[in-house]
């Protein structure tokens, strides 16, 4: 399958938290999951919809966008926080954790976090996979 193919993404409307995206400083987080099986795939994203649909009750969350990439059959999310407390909150969670217990066996699970002082969704989106796919590279190379 061509590059192209594979890095075509769809991605959910932006979806606000409690925490207005305001002009101070929050914590960026993008996750991608890629099931090792295509039969995984639909119940993988759908667990994710559910989280995202509580989105509103998550204390410290600014926003978050889901997104797929069908022909890579991976998906994911970036999120955005004002602080690491509401986001291992989050994590720790009972509804992510049993997110997680039920698929984590299932496939890889990429994460990257940082700051930022300006934050533009199609920014911080860029730059997270860019930091993401760096990561990625040093981690296989044995630089990580």
């Amino acid at each position: 399958m061509t590059t192209v193919l594979r890095s075509f993404k769809t991605a959910l409307p932006w979806k606000g938290g409690p925490q207005p995206a305001g002009r101070e400083r929050v914590l960026v987080s993008l996750i991608e999951f890629t099931p090792h099986r295509v039969t995984d795939f639909p119940a993988i994203f759908a667990a994710g919809c559910r989280l995202r649909s509580t989105w509103m009750q998550r204390d410290g969350a600014v926003g978050v966008s889901s997104f797929f990439r069908p022909f890579a059959m991976a998906s994911g999310a970036l999120s955005v926080w004002t602080s690491e407390d509401a986001l291992r909150k989050f994590v720790g969670s009972p509804d992510h954790r049993a997110v997680m217990r039920r698929f984590r066996s299932r496939g890889t699970l990429r994460a990257i976090s940082y700051w930022t002082e300006c934050f533009d969704l199609k920014t911080a989106h860029a730059e997270a996979v860019a930091r993401l796919t760096k990561k990625s590279s040093a981690a296989e190379s044995g630089q990580a």
